[in-house]
């Protein structure tokens, strides 16, 4: 689970959320990878099941439990906290910033 931070904003957003990163590892329940990727224009907030082999086709349905586990938690602790995103302390009109993403598969360097 990959949550992608782009856009004109992208490390003031990571910034703003990365302050607030205690409370949102114990909202999910689970530490996450903080990736500012400070050479590109992109930052990134990473969890993956760990292990994770993808071959055991008798392990799917753990997977597919903890995946639904996790994009329920992605959306409850983010999704309040992206919607209130704001690149400055000025009034800014609602709604999601632009430039944010979920990804369901494993964070990829930034290009």
């Amino acid at each position: 689970m990959n949550l992608i931070i782009g856009g004109t904003n992208a490390k003031q957003y990571f910034h703003i959320l990365a302050n607030d990163r205690d409370t949102i590892e114990s909202a999910i329940r689970m530490p996450l990878q903080w990736r500012e990727l400070p050479q590109y224009k992109e930052s990134q907030i990473y969890i993956g099941p760990q292990p994770a082999d993808f071959t055991q086709h008798g392990r799917w349905p753990e997977y597919y439990t903890w995946l639904a586990g996790m994009i329920e938690a992605y959306s409850r602790v983010f999704g309040p906290r992206i919607r209130h995103l704001q690149p400055d302390q000025s009034a800014a009109p609602k709604g999601t910033p632009e430039g944010i993403e979920l990804s369901l598969g494993e964070p990829v360097d930034a290009h």
